[in-house]
């Protein structure tokens, strides 16, 4: 193989980023494919990639696009975030079921305690919350690596 056969999906990547219009997107997946490849990484790629997030060049752009970090957080809005009480209540449920206790006994013995302060219909919510919450992490999760 030879040195240009070598370097030309490297090349081919770089030039969808450094050469592309407006109207063409680059590849993005294949820039995504070769960084979490096993092979060591190209030679200029860090420079290149560095000069997508912060070009040094004064005035202008170094290539025709920019990589530019978005939020994209699992907390869009207070309704999905998750109490310390609530991840509380989550980890004794758990810790009872490892117990070989059942969920609605567990929930029952919560909700019994009167440190937790809420009904067995709010921890039911609390717990149904949190499996739909992780079945839509696992889901993600394996979306990303399929």
């Amino acid at each position: 193989m030879t040195a240009d056969e070598e370097t030309t999906p490297l090349a081919k990547i770089l030039g969808s980023l450094f050469e592309n219009s407006e109207d063409q997107k680059p590849d993005i997946k294949a820039l995504a494919r070769l960084l979490r490849g096993k092979e060591p990484l190209p030679e200029g790629l860090r420079d290149a990639l560095a000069e997508m997030l912060d070009s040094k060049l004064p005035g202008e752009l170094a290539c025709n696009w920019r990589l530019r970090p978005v939020f994209r957080g699992r907390h869009k809005n207070k309704a999905q975030h998750v109490s310390e009480n609530e991840q509380i209540i989550v980890r004794k449920i758990d810790a009872a079921q490892k117990c070989g206790v059942s969920i609605e006994d567990a929930i029952r013995q919560i909700a019994d305690d009167n440190k937790v302060g809420k009904s067995e219909g709010a921890l039911w919510l609390i717990w149904k919350n949190h499996q739909r919450r992780r079945r839509a992490m696992e889901g993600a999760a394996r979306k990303q690596l399929g």
